[in-house]
């Protein structure tokens, strides 16, 4: 196994003559949540398009599982990663079967595919995200977290080493936020998938992921784990906030409490 899942080496993109991220090394570790943080506008969605394939960087070159990602097919991606991007739709009148059923796409040869195995493919995914008894439910008539659980579902169905997901928190209570963290730690844990994902909430970041990128202005700030990135000077510096950072008994997992902005907005 590699240490690294995911690996860029002068990292450009952006969009047209408009560069986004500008020569960056990026590493996504092997087994492990690994969180893209930082304020609106510092780059996270054009790095996590571009390491998933999405869009072509303008410089350098990102690997996948030891492959160069530009080479590989849409298919061939697929297999190796499964993203879910912001706010997923799903048809009218589907249900969760139906919809788990898409993430085997990657799987079938023209026509050609085994119905066993996307049977038990989809049946295991949906069980590993506690949904059961909503089999046959149309994914229309679930509640928020739920359906996110439904997409989740249909990701895993892809059977790919590597999970990417775009704020999967959006929009959701508290609660529900809380129980779609935990259950991709328990994937990561339980299935050994690699997870990438988007946070906005750095409390919550630092409680689920294991590996932090920080990212202003299209550069990479700080790498590393909750502890070593989540400082009260990066704090500061990248979100400009002023915050009071306390540690759990394990003195592992930074928690920011008190914060507020360093600059009033009039």
């Amino acid at each position: 196994m590699t240490e690294n899942m995911i690996s860029a080496q002068h990292l450009s993109a952006g969009y047209g003559h408009h560069v986004i991220i500008n020569d960056q090394m990026i590493q996504i570790p092997t087994g492990k949540i690994t969180g893209l943080i930082g304020p609106n506008g510092s780059g996270k969605t054009t790095l996590f398009n571009v390491l998933n394939g999405f869009e072509k960087p303008l410089a350098g070159e990102v690997r996948l599982s030891g492959h160069t990602v530009s080479d590989l097919t849409a298919k061939q991606r697929a297999l190796k990663v499964a993203c879910l991007c912001q706010h997923p739709t799903a048809p009218d009148g589907i249900t969760v079967h139906e919809l788990v059923g898409y993430g085997r796409y990657a799987h079938h040869v023209g026509l050609r595919h085994s119905k066993k195995v996307d049977s038990r493919a989809i049946a295991g995914a949906i069980e590993a995200v506690h949904l059961t008894t909503f089999t046959n439910r149309q994914v229309s008539s679930l509640s928020g977290g739920q359906r996110q659980r439904a997409f989740i579902a249909m990701t895993l169905a892809q059977d790919s080493p590597v999970m990417m997901m775009d704020e999967p928190t959006t929009y959701l209570d508290l609660t529900n936020q809380l129980q779609i963290l935990s259950l991709l730690q328990e994937l990561n844990q339980t299935l050994n998938k690699t997870i990438v994902i988007i946070l906005h909430d750095l409390n919550q970041a630092a409680a689920y992921c294991q590996h932090l990128i920080c990212l202003s202005g299209g550069q990479v700030k700080a790498v590393g784990t909750p502890r070593e990135v989540l400082t009260q000077q990066l704090i500061a510096d990248v979100f400009q906030v002023a915050a009071e950072v306390t540690y759990d008994q394990n003195q592992d997992c930074p928690q920011m409490l008190n914060c507020h902005p360093l600059e009033v907005v009039s």
